[in-house]
């Protein structure tokens, strides 16, 4: 491990050619990134719980779980698509 001293030169160095990444910066950021995530999750069942009640009567669970994972993929795809906005991806 490097020492305390090397740690800390390695960091001014880095600080000084500004390679590092505020930490504020990197907090909000993903803090952003969480919101969305909870968002995009949370206001799912609200959002496609009607949905579910027709599929499972009509056509049975198989079809449920075909809707369930494309709604999943489709919120965590929007997740993601904003976090690319936020430059952290």
């Amino acid at each position: 491990f490097p020492s305390h001293d090397t740690r800390l030169k390695n960091l001014k160095e880095a600080r000084d050619k500004e390679i590092l990444i505020p930490r504020e910066l990197v907090r909000r950021k993903f803090a952003a990134f969480d919101a969305t995530l909870k968002t995009n999750l949370r206001d799912m069942p609200r959002r496609i719980s009607a949905q579910v009640t027709a599929l499972g009567a009509s056509e049975g669970q198989a079809a449920v779980e075909r809707y369930l994972e494309e709604q999943i993929s489709a919120a965590i795809s929007r997740s993601v698509t904003e976090a690319q906005k936020l430059g952290i991806l």
